[in-house]
């Protein structure tokens, strides 16, 4: 599965930032002795804008034990100055609603399955769907 994460880089007067390094990170325990997880980076575009696209799997490095398929990701962002040496700032964690990319490509793959066709598939088929849309 994989995750898209688009934005804008503006300074206060709404005017467009070109060439800053944008850089996403799954946050990770305290005891972690190799730092958050990197997600992946991009470089702003003309317009301000960058995309970066990352998959499940980079939410946790080999050989760590406290990621679980049940973790909400968190999220956040490091923004660096024209050189990539020096970081101008750092979002909070993303509090949005976590939404998968949709990709055309995975149309054979799911969440969740539910088998049953009666009152309970019915009634448990709508609370996923409640959750999640």
């Amino acid at each position: 599965m994989s995750f898209e994460l688009k934005g804008t880089l503006t300074d206060s007067a709404g005017n467009s930032l070109s060439n800053y390094i944008i850089k996403a990170f799954d946050k990770d325990p305290p005891i972690d002795l190799f730092g958050d997880d990197p997600l992946g980076s991009a470089v702003t575009l003309d317009d301000g804008s960058f995309k970066i696209t990352f998959s499940k799997e980079d939410f946790k490095r080999p050989g760590e034990f406290w990621e679980s398929v049940m973790n909400d990701p968190q999220i956040y962002l490091k923004i660096y100055d024209l050189d990539g040496t020096t970081i101008i700032y750092e979002t909070g964690i993303i509090t949005d609603p976590f939404t998968p990319y949709i990709d055309p490509d995975q149309i054979n793959q799911c969440e969740a399955v539910v088998i049953g066709s009666g009152f309970g598939g019915t009634i448990f088929s709508l609370s996923l769907v409640n959750k999640f849309v």
